[in-house]
């Protein structure tokens, strides 16, 4: 398993959390399966099911000449939801 750091950005907040996984996308799956537990103003169960929708759709995007880093947008009503994924281990 990898260590993965989600730093979130949404409503003007940052947000950091650490997520063990076997992959990039296990740890997405993971993040927002426990993204109540998190404590992000507004983004609870109604926005979790967004969260969950959007990500059937979405990928992450490497960043380029950058090892081990991702980003991933999501849009939960009407406000952004930024990720940066950082594979820390």
């Amino acid at each position: 398993m990898k260590k993965y750091t989600f730093v979130t950005e949404y409503k003007g907040g940052t947000y950091i959390q650490q997520i063990c996984a076997d992959d990039i996308l296990a740890s997405i799956r993971l993040w927002i399966d426990k993204i109540e537990q998190f404590n992000i103003p507004s983004l609870g169960t109604d926005e979790k099911v967004i969260l969950e929708s959007e990500f059937l759709y979405e990928r992450p995007t490497k960043i380029e000449g950058i090892e081990n880093v991702w980003f991933i947008y999501f849009s939960v009503k009407k406000n952004q939801v930024l990720v940066n994924i950082i594979a820390t281990q």
